[in-house]
C-alpha cells in the first residue's frame, strides 16, 4: 500500500537528468525494504531505479506494480537483475506515449470541452457530479492497475494490448 501511495507523488521531483526517476525510487522503497533485508545489497537495487524514468502519471501505479512484481522474481533468483531496465524502457515509454495520446488528448481533451460547455450553460450540480464520478474513476484505475500490475507481473502488458487503446 506505500508503495501505491507514493505513485501519487511521481512527478514532484522531475528533473532533466531521470525524468520521474526520483520519485520511482521513492515509490519503490518500501518493496525493496521487504524484499531486501540486507542494506548493502539494497542500496545496489536502489541504483536500478535511478535511471532515466518516464511515463504518464495515471499508468505509474501499473509499472510499480509490474516492477514489485518482477524484483520478487529477481529477489527469489527467477530473473536476471538486468531484465528490470529492459523492462522498465520498453514499458514505460510505450505505456508514456499511449498516455499522452489517450489519457491527455482524448479523455481529457473531452472533459474539458463538457466542462467549459456545462459552465457555460450554467449547469454547475452536473459539472460538479461529473468532476467527481470522473476523479473516482481514476482514482479506482490507478488501484486497479496497480494491484494488477502485482498480482499478474508481464500477463498484465498481455491483457492491455487486448484493451488496444492506440
Amino acid at each position: 500500500m506505500s508503495c501505491f501511495l507514493r505513485c501519487y507523488l511521481v512527478g514532484a521531483a522531475y528533473n532533466t537528468r531521470g525524468l520521474q526517476h526520483v520519485w520511482l525510487a521513492f515509490a519503490m522503497e518500501p518493496g525493496r525494504i521487504a524484499l531486501y533485508p540486507d542494506a548493502a545489497e539494497r542500496d545496489e537495487v536502489f541504483a536500478r531505479y535511478l535511471k532515466l524514468y518516464n511515463t504518464h502519471f495515471f499508468w505509474t501505479p501499473l509499472l510499480v506494480g509490474l516492477f514489485l512484481s518482477l524484483e520478487e522474481k529477481i529477489a527469489q533468483g527467477l530473473a536476471p537483475a538486468e531484465m528490470l531496465d529492459n523492462v522498465k524502457t520498453t514499458t514505460a515509454f510505450t505505456l508514456s506515449a499511449i498516455g499522452d495520446t489517450f489519457f491527455s488528448a482524448s479523455i481529457m481533451g473531452l472533459w474539458g470541452l463538457s466542462a467549459a460547455c456545462l459552465a457555460a450553460s450554467g449547469r454547475y450540480g452536473l459539472l460538479l457530479g461529473t468532476a467527481a464520478g470522473l476523479f473516482l474513476a481514476v482514482q479506482i484505475f490507478k488501484a486497479v492497475t496497480f494491484h494488477k500490475g502485482y498480482r499478474e507481473g508481464f500477463a498484465v502488458l498481455r491483457r492491455l494490448k487486448r484493451w488496444d487503446l492506440v
